[in-house]
């Protein structure tokens, strides 16, 4: 990210010898000596009355003020207007705040957890100086987020978007939609979407790392002495989703394991559909390990899980192993015991509000990916051989320290 930089001091009076060779350059100058006579005071007039004051377009004196903006002589804040820099009466924090857009499902509120991240995304702004005001989203549950959502006499007091869709890992949620992205995008406006991949080239995510969480989830099971691996998810759709199981099967190649998706909207038994041939293996009493290891991906899987009765004995029986990968801030996995992958909501929070704050005209977007901790519970710590210890299907099980490597991995430079 770009590094903060003391601001120049105001400068007055233009350099001796400069030739104005332009309208806008004699304008600025017109304005300058305005300024320096206290015509103006604290604030100038809008565009519209500088143009017909100084009979100029309002190019030019968009032009004019800029130059003054870029010198340090003025300072201008979308939706407030132009201000004469170092005005006692206009404080710095009030010449810097900013307003930004979040549009979000009308139902966001509901789970305390999405509500959460956004009362975070909210005081890490406020900690900046700035302010988040929530745009509702009535449409449906899926699809896209078309402009239309975006009042349009919201758009020129804004200073950014965030989107938040409602459930990424169940591959719901809408997404800002090409229109809305191309109208931030005409303005000069940041999108980032809070808790997802982009959906876009031009958005912005701050996210958490699934496939990291993929992969050393599905290994922690495998060390276990897991042989199959099978990912329940809701639904085919949703790019999140896919990184889970993309970590999940790099840690196959790994540990030479295997791994089975299995999806709830396509199965009505999706018991047999998830255990296949594994379901007899796991019901061997004679083992000593789990057979299947299974990463629920979303709060519906793990619901689904939860609730299965076959599920639960296999379970209780030490044969099958149960983790799962949930959104930031989501205590589902802790309320039922189940070793998960957790994330920081507030730091997910944080990283967001820093790319609004400093985004610049031009900026290529980015994608940061935040890493996650292995919260192990319940059965799914270690499985008991007949020296108490781990043992996995290679060797001796390693701590979550050792697997913690992995959560080393930079967040995304800026």
């Amino acid at each position: 990210m770009h590094q903060e930089s003391s601001p120049c001091a105001p400068s007055t009076s233009r350099p001796s010898g400069a030739r104005l060779s332009y309208k806008f350059q004699r304008l600025r100058e017109q304005i300058r000596e305005a300024i320096v006579r206290g015509e103006f005071g604290e604030q100038l007039p809008g565009e519209r009355e500088l143009g017909r004051r100084f009979r100029a377009n309002a190019k030019t004196i968009n032009k004019a003020l800029c130059d003054l903006a870029g010198e340090g002589l003025l300072v201008r804040i979308i939706g407030r207007g132009t201000f004469v820099a170092e005005t006692p009466g206009v404080s710095a924090a009030a010449r810097t705040s900013q307003v930004y857009h979040g549009i979000c499902p009308a139902m966001q509120n509901e789970p305390p957890h999405r509500g959460a991240i956004i009362s975070a995304l909210r005081d890490a702004l406020a900690a900046m100086g700035h302010r988040l005001d929530l745009i509702p989203h009535e449409g449906d549950g899926d699809g896209e987020i078309s402009s239309a959502a975006w009042p349009a006499h919201m758009r020129r007091l804004a200073a950014g978007l965030i989107a938040h869709p409602a459930a990424p890992l169940d591959g719901r949620g809408p997404r800002p939609g090409d229109a809305l992205v191309a109208e931030a995008w005409r303005r000069h406006l940041p999108i980032v979407l809070l808790g997802a991949a982009a959906s876009n080239a031009k958005v912005n995510a701050v996210m958490p790392d699934y496939i990291s969480a993929g992969f050393r989830l599905a290994e922690h099971l495998f060390l276990l002495g897991c042989g199959r691996m099978v990912v329940l998810r809701d639904r085919a759709e949703g790019r999140e989703a896919d990184m889970v199981t993309s970590g999940c099967q790099t840690a196959a190649i790994r540990h030479r394991g295997s791994v089975t998706e299995v999806f709830l909207e396509r199965q009505t038994d999706w018991v047999g559909g998830l255990m296949g041939d594994g379901l007899s293996a796991a019901a061997d009493k004679s083992r000593v390990s789990p057979a299947v290891g299974i990463v629920c991906v979303g709060s519906r899987a793990l619901e689904a899980a939860q609730h299965d009765r076959t599920i639960n004995e296999l379970v209780a029986r030490d044969s099958l192993a149960v983790a799962c990968v949930l959104e930031p801030g989501d205590d589902a996995a802790q309320r039922a015991g189940v070793t998960s992958m957790e994330f920081d909501a507030g730091k997910i929070a944080g990283w967001a509000a820093r790319l609004l704050a400093e985004w610049k005209p031009g900026q290529r977007p980015v994608e940061v990916l935040v890493p996650g901790e292995i919260k192990v519970r319940g059965r799914c710590a270690t499985h008991r051989n007949g020296n108490g210890h781990g043992k996995g299907r290679h060797g001796d099980a390693e701590s979550l320290e050792g697997l913690g490597g992995r959560q080393k991995l930079a967040e995304a430079v800026i």
